[in-house]
């Protein structure tokens, strides 16, 4: 079997729909009605030809027939690189000298033991005024953008968490209410942790006018945070998820689905948009299963049964637990079909759905009847009538047929 197909891609390849099509001045039939509703923005060929529920041979003409009526192209579905494989050896081969490499490891190494203090290098009675300077001074020799150009391989990473570390501790302790909570909450960071003399706290200074130049300063911060990567990588995910949820509240899973995708590429170790992705593929479904349920209403009313169990066997296919759909497309593969064995199917789907309808209940045990399956016909007759004593057809069916 050929992994490629001529006019489509490989089966691993994507197809998607055109944008604005409008499907109902295409002239589609009832199989390409239900295999281009299949498809929707980017959907993987393979996947489609598995739920088509027709003989694969069928369903690539169809695509073909879809692609060549202007409703489906191939589509490229971007996915993130893989993350580089961290290299903690002073061995890999990057853009740095021994002494550089050595810095950086070892900075790395005192990450997770030092406080705010030891980090920018300053006494726990140092003014804020020196651990700026203190900040500056290491922003100098740690400050991604001095590595601009460099291959830095896993190093660049390293760096990063480096002055992340350093921007936290410098925006703490050059901000008096910050830095009072933050002394208040390490109570011991005035203590020498080599046993020294313990420190005098500093009475606080009368608070001066803020001028210019602070303000000045400040922006230039700010500026410099935002532009780091991995702030800045955070800031894209919050917003793309903020607007995802936004398009939920409105209705719109499909928006909301192409915004969490884009975070998903960013972050794809985030578990928050990993749960909303679920969240919204589970009310797309639901969306494009009552869609096509609906069709399979209005082709009915048409007079066209033959469209009518497409759609429902689509609705079905999209949503499991749809239980009207799989209902109304057992009675059509019976009635008009003939096809009592895959009409038992679809009314066990109707049932497992909703197993409290006595009316799915009643045609489930018709047809297991007519397939010769009499104890388990007797039992949804039974079932049928416990959930509504007065059903007709379950009396009838029942009263004084089975000895057993």
């Amino acid at each position: 079997m050929s992994d490629v197909i001529a006019g489509l891609g490989g089966r691993a390849d994507y197809v998607a729909s055109v944008p604005n099509v409008d499907s109902s001045k295409l002239g589609l039939s009832p199989d390409e009605a239900t295999l281009f509703s299949m498809v929707g923005r980017a959907t993987q060929i393979q996947e489609v030809l598995s739920r088509s529920g027709l003989p694969e041979a069928k369903a690539i003409a169809v695509l073909l027939q879809l692609r060549a009526k202007g409703a489906i192209v191939p589509a490229r579905v971007h996915k993130p690189a893989p993350a580089p494989v961290a290299d903690a050896t002073a061995q890999e081969d990057v853009e740095l000298s021994d002494e550089r490499r050595a810095e950086i490891l070892a900075m790395e190494q005192g990450l997770a033991d030092k406080n705010h203090f030891e980090l920018l290098g300053v006494g726990p009675n140092a003014s804020g005024d020196e651990a700026r300077k203190a900040f500056y001074e290491l922003s100098r020799r740690f400050h991604p953008d001095r590595f601009f150009g460099k291959n830095l391989g896993s190093f660049r990473g390293r760096v990063e968490k480096i002055f992340l570390r350093l921007s936290q501790a410098h925006e703490v302790l050059t901000d008096d209410k910050k830095r009072a909570a933050y002394l208040k909450a390490n109570p011991g960071l005035t203590v020498s942790r080599k046993g020294a003399v313990p420190a005098v706290a500093p009475v606080p200074d009368a608070p001066r006018a803020r001028t210019t130049d602070d303000d000045v300063r400040e922006a230039e911060r700010r500026a410099r945070l935002a532009k780091h990567p991995y702030l800045a990588k955070k800031a894209r995910v919050n917003e793309l998820v903020a607007r995802a949820r936004g398009q939920l509240s409105k209705g719109n899973p499909g928006h909301a689905f192409t915004d969490l995708n884009m975070a998903a590429q960013i972050d794809p170790g985030s578990d928050e948009v990993k749960a909303l992705l679920v969240e919204v593929r589970a009310r797309n479904d639901a969306d494009r299963a009552e869609t096509e349920f609906k069709r399979g209403q209005l082709l009915l009313e048409q007079e066209n049964p033959k469209g009518a169990l497409a759609a429902y066997k689509s609705a079905v296919n999209i949503n499991p637990r749809l239980g009207a759909a799989s209902f109304l497309a057992a009675r059509l593969l019976w009635h008009n079909e003939n096809n009592v064995k895959d009409a038992c199917g679809y009314a066990q789907k109707a049932v497992e759905a909703e197993p409290k309808n006595a009316e799915y209940q009643v045609l489930l045990g018709q047809l297991m009847d007519e397939a010769g399956h009499k104890a388990l016909s007797k039992k949804h007759f039974e079932e049928a009538l416990k959930l509504d004593p007065g059903n007709a057809e379950a009396k009838k069916q029942v009263k004084g047929r089975w000895p057993f």
